[in-house]
C-alpha cells in the first residue's frame, strides 16, 4: 500500500510499504481522510516529537504519519464484537497504560507512558490502511460524514480544554488563535452557552472564520488586543484560552487582558519559553493553567454535537490533497507556499492514491 512517511528533517515520502495485518483485539480501517496538525508539520520541519521514557510507541526509523484520521472498517478480528465491518469510524490515536498514577486517577491523557498513533508509530493515517485497537474507535452515527469524522480529533483538542473550565451563563472569554483548535474552542463555548467570545488572531481567512462563528475579532496581534481592552472590554475577560503559542508579547497580553480572578487555559505548544510576574498572578488571583489532548468522554461529546448539528466543522477544511500530492501540496504548502494564509485546516485523501 502507499503511505507517507517522515525520513528524517524537511524529508516526507511516499512510500510503497506492506499493509498492515490483524492482531487479536484490532480492527483494520480503510483511511478515508487524515487531517494534517501543526504536529506534523513541527515534525517536518524541527524533528521527531520526543515520547515519555517508556512510551508504548517509539518506533525508530521511517514512519507513518498523520494522527487526525477516519474510515471505514475493512476486517475486524474474531475477539472484537464493538465494531463491524462497513462501519465509518473515527480514531482516537493516543493510546495509554491504564496502570501509571494519571490513568488510575482517570486522567489518561497524561498517562507517564503515552503515545499516539501516528506520531510516535503503529502506523497513521497518511496511508491506504491503518491497524488499530477496536477501544480506539468510534463508530459514527447516521448522517455523519467522513470529513467531518475526520475533524473529531482536533476539535476533542478543544473540547478539552473547555471542560477544564468553569463556564457561567455571563462567562466572557477570549481565544488567541483561529487556527483549527481556536475556532474549535470557539464552537465548543458556543455550543455550552458562552455567547460573549472575542478572539485575536492575524490571519483574515481564520478572522473570518471566527466571525461566521459570531466571534467579535478584537485585533490581529497582541498590540491591537490590549489597544482594544476599551468599553465592554475594559475589565477584561473571565478565560483566555490560548491557541497560538505565539510568544512573551502575546503571552504578557494574555495575562493583561484577564479580569482578577480569570483563567488563562494554555492549549497550543509553545516551541520557546516565557517568563511572567508572580506576583501579578498573586495580586490579581488569576489562574494558569493547561489542557493536553483529549479522552473518550471528549470524542463522545463532540460526536454528539456534530450529529445534532450543534456544530459544524466543516468550516475548517480549505483544501483537500490527494496522498501521492502531500509532500508539496500539503508539507511544503503549509511550510514555505501560500498555505499559511489560506489555509486553516488541509485534509490528505489516501483514497486518492496514485501509482
Amino acid at each position: 500500500m502507499k503511505a507517507a512517511r517522515i525520513h528524517g528533517l524537511r524529508d516526507v515520502r511516499v512510500d510503497e510499504i506492506e499493509e498492515p495485518s490483524l492482531r487479536p483485539g484490532t480492527i483494520k480501517v480503510k483511511v478515508a481522510y487524515s487531517g494534517i496538525c501543526g504536529s506534523d508539520l513541527g515534525y517536518f520541519l524541527h524533528g521527531a516529537p520526543t515520547p515519555p521514557a517508556g512510551a508504548l510507541l517509539d518506533e525508530v526509523g521511517p514512519r507513518v504519519l498523520g494522527h487526525e484520521f477516519a474510515g471505514h472498517v475493512v476486517a475486524a478480528s474474531e475477539d472484537v464484537d464493538t465494531v463491524q465491518v462497513g462501519d465509518l469510524v473515527a480514531v482516537r490515536p493516543n493510546v495509554a497504560c491504564g496502570d501509571c498514577l494519571p490513568c488510575r486517577q482517570n486522567h489518561p491523557q497524561v498517562c507517564t507512558r503515552r503515545a499516539a498513533v501516528g506520531l510516535h508509530g503503529g502506523g497513521g493515517g497518511f496511508s491506504e490502511y491503518v491497524v488499530v485497537d477496536a477501544s480506539q474507535a468510534f463508530v459514527m452515527p447516521s448522517g455523519v460524514t467522513p470529513t467531518e469524522a475526520a475533524l473529531i480529533e482536533p476539535i476533542s483538542v478543544a473540547w478539552h480544554a473547555v471542560s477544564r473550565v468553569t463556564l457561567r451563563p455571563d462567562t466572557t472569554a477570549l481565544v488567541v488563535g483561529a487556527g483549527a483548535i481556536g475556532l474549535g474552542v470557539m464552537m465548543a463555548l458556543k455550543s455550552q452557552g458562552v455567547e460573549k467570545i472575542a478572539a485575536v488572531e492575524p490571519n483574515q481567512l481564520r478572522q473570518q472564520a471566527a466571525r461566521s462563528l459570531g466571534v467579535d475579532v478584537l485585533g490581529d496581534d497582541a498590540s491591537t488586543l490590549l489597544d482594544n481592552l476599551v468599553g465592554e472590554n475594559a475589565n477584561g475577560f473571565d478565560l483566555v484560552f490560548d491557541a497560538s503559542g505565539a510568544g512573551q508579547e502575546v503571552f504578557d497580553a494574555i495575562l493583561v487582558s484577564l479580569q482578577p480572578g480569570g483563567t488563562a487555559m494554555i492549549v497550543a505548544v509553545y516551541h520557546t519559553a516565557v517568563t511572567w510576574s508572580p506576583t501579578a498572578v498573586i495580586r490579581n488571583e488569576i489562574t494558569i493553567t493547561g489542557s493536553y489532548g483529549y479522552w473518550d468522554e471528549d470524542y463522545r461529546a463532540v460526536i454528539e454535537a456534530i450529529s445534532t448539528k450543534t456544530i459544524d466543522p466543516g468550516l475548517l477544511v480549505t483544501k483537500i490533497v490527494p496522498l501521492h500530492d502531500i509532500v508539496s501540496g500539503a508539507f511544503l504548502h503549509l511550510t514555505e507556499g501560500p498555505g499559511k494564509a489560506e489555509d486553516i485546516k488541509v485534509l490528505v485523501s489516501p483514497a486518492s492514491v496514485s501509482s
